[in-house]
């Protein structure tokens, strides 16, 4: 019987021409982190409004899991505390609202399969076996790298903006209410 051959995909990941993908959806997930961060921050404000202590409300944010039921749960306390305060919630409910939009968009680019092309070199989504995550990106059809890019890029806006309204909202020092930021533009093909 033939030896079955072995497959070097831990060579493959490794290969020097992804490295710029890898940094790029490196970048991407961490701003995407440090968005959620922030918004935790404005959850553990929001539940700590009138006592200061904030350490205990981050301890629940952190003990969901779902981002998505994090980003629910700000919602839901800055909706109860910012009731008679419509710009201050909107500006949440804008946050929370470009961030669920942008989750789709992140989820894509972290749980894609990709794939090396041989022949010219390019590094493409792998959705030949049905990956869904694969295929949107394909449908898409930009390079990865701006997909990559502009998921970091939205992530960042959002994550400065969270942080301004947090601190304007009243968190450790009182700013002056932030303008909304204009959001990245999407890639096109």
């Amino acid at each position: 019987m033939p030896k079955r051959p072995t497959r070097r995909y831990a060579e493959n990941i490794k290969t020097k021409k992804l490295d710029s993908h890898a940094r790029a959806l490196g970048q991407a997930a961490l701003a995407w982190n440090d968005l959620h961060e922030w918004l935790g921050f404005m959850f553990a404000s929001l539940s700590a409004w009138n006592h200061g202590v904030l350490n205990g409300h981050l301890l629940v944010w952190h003990a969901v899991a779902s981002d998505r039921s994090k980003r629910e749960m700000l919602l839901a306390i800055a909706r109860f505390w910012l009731r008679e305060k419509p710009r201050d919630f909107e500006a949440v409910k804008w946050l929370v609202d470009k961030a669920t939009a942008l989750e789709d968009d992140r989820n894509n680019i972290v749980h894609a399969p990709i794939w090396s092309s041989k022949i010219d070199e390019a590094i493409l989504p792998s959705g030949t076996w049905g990956n869904v995550r694969a295929l949107k990106l394909q449908k898409r059809n930009t390079p990865l790298i701006a997909e990559y890019r502009y998921v970091r890029d939205t992530a960042i806006v959002l994550r400065n903006y969270a942080y301004d309204v947090y601190h304007a909202l009243g968190g450790d020092r009182r700013f002056a209410w932030p303008q909304k930021p204009a959001l990245p533009s999407r890639p096109h093909p």
